[in-house]
């Protein structure tokens, strides 16, 4: 009899938990961000698709935008969406993909893989402001592999 209430104890606890949502900081799998694509010589590259991949815990998610008259393009941020036991804590890695469809085919200009949920966790802390390049070679970097570079919001 005790062991059959405090089993029932438990699936309440449980199911409660499960209805509430969790007392956490706030958590992004992919951090807002803004970008500028452009030619090797810098020239804004207008009215180009660009696409967003994200991985994370065998979830997968992409998002489209066009680029503006001046090359640039916005992503809104993705918060997770969490299931029960994807509610305990766990060291959290998401893996972006950009992608710029081109006449020739699409290029990838950015790769990342974080570690972490939080605001910018893809830059290291600071706002995600990027100048991407098409036509070039990839690089790697502390941060990502690809053509871009971080860049101050107010120069840009």
């Amino acid at each position: 009899m005790m062991y059959r209430n405090l089993a029932r104890a438990l699936c309440a606890a449980f199911l409660v938990i499960g209805q509430t949502p969790m007392a956490r900081a706030e958590e992004y799998l992919c951090s807002p961000m803004t970008g500028q694509l452009v030619t090797p010589q810098g020239v804004p590259v207008p009215d180009t698709p660009v696409r967003r991949a994200w991985f994370w815990r065998g979830k997968r998610g992409e998002s489209a935008t066009t680029t503006d008259a001046e090359g640039r393009f916005t992503f809104p941020a993705v918060p997770p969406k969490r299931g029960l036991f994807e509610r305990i804590p766990a060291r959290e890695a998401v893996i972006q993909d950009f992608y710029a469809d081109l006449p020739d085919g699409p290029f990838q200009f950015l790769y990342l893989s974080t570690r972490g949920l939080s605001l910018n966790a893809e830059t290291l802390g600071k706002p995600f402001n990027v100048r991407c390049r098409i036509g070039v070679e990839p690089y790697a970097d502390d941060i990502h592999f690809g053509t871009c570079t971080l860049i101050d919001p107010e120069a840009s």
